[in-house]
């Protein structure tokens, strides 16, 4: 008999609680439209009226190098989240490019002091090159370093060329023709992370030299490494340097 009565208390249990009576006509009600209610024409459009960035506080440091510039013109050019940022001091105004979907990892200015290009974390990685003077997006680069992101760029003494490396695990340096959309040059420097690049200033050709003509010569830093990437016509590579 005991056992029986604790075998009825278990069932007891374990069934769910009763809902309250009428429950489901209450809930029926609450989201009923009034009695005569007539739906407005504009009932499925968006407000005219939204909402528009004004200010941007604090800048991104953690995890991103290089990322506060001066423009020519006297702004600061930052990132923060998924923005990049220029503030006109004088004028006490900010500018923003919004092209960017994921973090903004690093930035680095054009030679002119008016351009700039930024990359992204994220699986949909990417590069964007962008006027500071608008904040309008100029060009964006994508299709080498997706899966992580984009962790350093910088632009050549020309400011032609644009070089970007990955967080992928080859940490792969592009080079890229920026205003063509091209990629010129792919090679992986290898199993640390990047931490900045530069290129080598332009040097006088060596008229002994048979290789072929250099376009371009890259230094990149990392976790305790150093190497450099070698661009030239119809070849490329990467030459460790050291670390420690």
């Amino acid at each position: 008999e005991v056992e029986a009565e604790l075998r009825a208390e278990a069932a007891d249990d374990a069934r769910p609680p009763p809902r309250p009576s009428g429950s489901a006509e209450l809930a029926v009600e609450a989201h009923a439209p009034p009695t005569g209610y007539v739906e407005p024409e504009d009932a499925k459009r968006a407000p005219p009226d939204g909402l528009e960035l004004e200010w941007v506080y604090g800048v991104t440091s953690r995890g991103a190098r290089g990322h506060a510039h001066w423009t020519a013109s006297g702004g600061a050019a930052f990132a923060t989240a998924a923005l990049g940022v220029v503030l006109d001091p004088a004028a006490r105004a900010q500018r923003f490019c919004d092209a960017h979907t994921a973090d903004v990892l690093c930035l680095a200015m054009h030679p002119d002091g008016a351009l700039a290009a930024s990359g992204q974390a994220g699986p949909a990685a990417r590069a964007v090159v962008w006027d500071t003077r608008t904040g309008a997006a100029l060009t964006t680069l994508r299709g080498v370093h997706d899966g992580r992101g984009v962790c350093a760029v910088g632009f050549d003494g020309s400011g032609a060329l644009l070089a970007t490396c990955g967080l992928e695990p080859s940490h792969a340096l592009a080079l890229w023709d920026w205003r063509a959309g091209a990629l010129l040059a792919r090679v992986a420097t290898g199993g640390a992370r990047p931490f900045g690049l530069a290129f080598r200033p332009p040097v006088a050709a060596d008229a002994s030299d048979a290789e072929a003509p250099l376009i371009a010569e890259v230094a990149v830093c990392g976790v305790r490494s150093l190497g450099f990437v070698l661009v030239r016509e119809g070849a490329c590579g990467h030459v460790p340097g050291g670390g420690g």
